[in-house]
């Protein structure tokens, strides 16, 4: 899932300035953007995917991955979680961990690219 198209999707769920937090994003102020995200008092799927992708870009794959972990895999964000969340634990050499991910999306509907995607980890897993 491309980046504008997630915070495209997130202006409608939560009420921080979006516009402004996107702009921060897309300009690589990875800093400035966690900190407006966390001023938001509600925590939610959009606000921890986001803070995640700032984590991410900010190389911070710990704290990336536990905030991911707190998306509900069959939220608007779950898929993106997942899948970024498992190709962090491989580049982390941890399998066990990315082939988790993967299972965490065993009763999520996806579409077919998803699915053979999935599928295309698991398989790759086993070898």
């Amino acid at each position: 899932m491309h980046f504008e198209a997630i915070a495209q999707s997130a202006q409608k769920s939560i009420s921080t300035d979006i516009a402004f937090t996107n702009y921060l994003i897309q300009n690589g102020n990875y800093h400035e953007a966690l900190t407006l995200l966390e001023e938001e008092t509600e925590s939610n799927d959009t606000i921890n995917f986001l803070k995640g992708w700032c984590y991410y870009k900010l190389n911070l794959n710990d704290t990336c991955l536990a905030t991911w972990n707190l998306v509900n895999s069959f939220s608007q964000f779950g898929k993106a979680a997942r899948f970024y969340g498992a190709v962090i634990r491989i580049y982390k050499r941890d399998i066990f961990g990315a082939k988790a991910e993967m299972q965490r999306l065993k009763y999520v509907p996806l579409n077919n690219d998803e699915r053979l995607l999935q599928q295309l980890f698991l398989v790759g897993f086993e070898i």
